[in-house]
């Protein structure tokens, strides 16, 4: 920080001192030597006042807790002090911006009314935990001479920004249901909904309201209205925090797979539906079923400091985790494409089909997050693969995102 000027004020105050010095004694001029005392003690004052000064300045700043990732903060810092100054520079650091350094300043702080001071910082550096502080003050006494800097450091907070999240109008899953419930699905099982599945013979403990009266006076026996069984929709995703997982440069492969996956889990809380996430980076993460901005904001929360630091692959996750899995779920598995082989699959969906479960994989294109492709459209580089047909083949959804691309667009066109 430069001295603004005060510098140079000094050194002409020192100058006049010591021209009046010499004339005073030179010449026994007694105003000169009375002028040459007063600006001595005036240099000697202030230097003593603005270092006390500076001690009894207190900032406090109010923040939210969390923010979103690509979204602006607005900071307010109140400032008071016991002394009155002139001239005070508010420096604050706010490290999730691209440019952290905000400089506020303030003519004047009265002794009985403090400032409150404004700013706003936008969360561009990713999401995570950030260190916002400490305020650096820069302060002047009246005159203008001095430059007192003081650090703060006990104003340091910190702001969790969480992922960056897209709207999805629309998963395959549910826009495949045969009723208007929003979440609910149908199965050709016997049970209770509005969609008919057939008749049988009367058992004992049945409803009479479900008797078919036209099919009872033909075969002289009562016959009973079977419906489908209705099940409402529960959403687990799965992601890969494998360390080969990553690629490319940010945003790379794992904050594409975090921002989708925390859409999905928005998606499921909008809708009043239950989700949970599992993963394995640097420790294990595995969400029981929730529902409601509550449980969304605990899952946003770790997802905003997931790391690809595990050991564990994707299909070994899934594969502890598939007993866990309810019929009629819908499953998400996120994983780069570099990392996915059909062969160490193949189990998993057997086993996830025979419960009737829809599995939806999302691949994250890898070769679009090379830094080769960064100024260039990306190629759809599943577009010869056997891969997304094979998948399909099994009655398993795949969606293709490249980096650049629109989330929600992949999602409505899949492949």
């Amino acid at each position: 920080m430069k001295d603004l000027g005060t510098g140079s004020r000094k050194v002409i105050l020192v100058l006049a001192c010591v021209f009046l010095l010499l004339v005073g004694v030179m010449w026994q001029v007694l105003t000169a030597l009375v002028l040459a005392q007063t600006l001595i003690v005036l240099l000697i004052f202030t230097k003593i006042y603005v270092r006390i000064a500076s001690h009894f300045v207190e900032v406090e700043r109010v923040l939210p807790e969390q923010s979103l990732e690509d979204s602006e903060v607005e900071v307010r810092l109140r400032v008071s002090s016991s002394f009155w100054l002139n001239w005070v520079l508010v420096e604050d650091y706010f490290s999730p911006d691209s440019f952290p350094h905000k400089r506020l300043v303030i003519s004047s702080i009265s002794r009985k009314e403090g400032l409150t001071l404004r700013y706003r910082g936008g969360c561009l550096n990713g999401r995570g935990s950030f260190v916002v502080g400490p305020v650096r003050l820069y302060l002047s006494d009246p005159f203008g001479l001095w430059l007192e800097e003081r650090e703060l450091r006990s104003t340091a907070t910190r702001l969790l920004v969480l992922p960056r999240l897209v709207p999805l109008a629309q998963l395959s899953p549910l826009a495949a249901q045969s009723v208007s419930f929003v979440g609910g699905r149908t199965l050709p099982r016997a049970g209770i909904s509005y969609d008919f599945l057939g008749t049988r013979p009367y058992r004992q403990g049945d409803s009479l309201k479900y008797i078919h009266w036209p099919a009872t006076a033909h075969s002289n026996e009562l016959i009973i209205k079977e419906f489908e069984s209705h099940a409402l929709c529960k959403f687990s995703i799965f992601l890969d925090l494998h360390r080969d997982s990553l690629q490319g440069i940010k945003p790379n492969t794992l904050d594409y797979a975090i921002t989708i996956g925390g859409s999905i889990a928005k998606f499921a809380c909008d809708r009043s539906l239950e989700f949970r996430l599992f993963a394995h980076g640097q420790r294990s993460y595995s969400f029981p079923f929730g529902r409601g901005h509550g449980h969304l904001s605990w899952i946003l929360q770790e997802l905003a400091s997931m790391k690809p630091k595990g050991e564990l692959p994707l299909e070994e996750l899934v594969r502890r985790n598939a007993p866990l899995i309810l019929e009629k779920e819908e499953v998400f598995l996120l994983c780069p494409t570099h990392r996915f082989k059909l062969v160490n699959f193949v189990d998993i969906f057997q086993f996830l089909r025979g419960r009737e479960v829809a599995i939806t994989v999302v691949f994250l294109v890898s070769q679009s997050f090379e830094e080769l492709y960064r100024y260039q459209r990306s190629q759809d580089f599943l577009i010869h693969s056997q891969l997304p047909a094979l998948l399909s083949a099994q009655g398993i959804r795949v969606v293709a995102v490249e980096k650049g691309m629109d989330i929600s667009k992949c999602f409505e066109q899949g492949i």
